[in-house]
């Protein structure tokens, strides 16, 4: 074997060696990038939600690590009503089907109705509708559960 072929050689299989090495690289990020927004829950004592309007709308959850969590989300003054408002509707629609097919969806996860509708005349208010959406969104990520597309 020539040094010319040994050349080519450690060539190719230097190639080798750091394409892997990329590939492992990027897998590992990926993988975590799949479980970094994964919440873990290890409090007991579950947080009091308590989403009301005082007038129209009031409804009670209790999930532990709710009040930490919401604490770190984007903050209310970045969302529209008229945008969480809709995006609500479509939670609570789809909440409510789980609701009513328990032997589909598991009825200690969904036991409670929500009665929430959109009425221009019954304004729930920008805190409800923020409170509700985020509501949803860390029911989804702690029981992974993906109530909508």
């Amino acid at each position: 074997m020539s040094k010319q072929d040994e050349s080519i050689e450690m060539k190719y299989l230097f190639f080798i060696i750091v394409t892997v090495f990329i590939y492992l690289r990027n897998y590992k990020d990926t993988q975590y990038s799949l479980y970094k927004d994964r919440i873990t829950f290890a409090e007991q004592t579950p947080d009091t939600i308590h989403i009301t309007d005082h007038k129209y709308f009031d409804i009670t959850f209790y999930e532990a690590g709710f009040n930490k969590w919401l604490a770190q989300q984007e903050p209310m003054s970045n969302f529209y009503e008229s945008s969480l408002e809709i995006r609500n509707m479509q939670y609570v629609n789809e909440w409510n089907t789980r609701v009513a097919n328990p032997s589909i969806y598991d009825s200690h996860l969904y036991s409670q109705r929500i009665e929430y509708k959109i009425n221009p005349r019954k304004r729930y208010g920008l805190e409800v509708n923020y409170k509700l959406y985020q509501f949803f969104i860390f029911f989804e990520k702690k029981h992974e559960q993906l109530l909508l597309d």
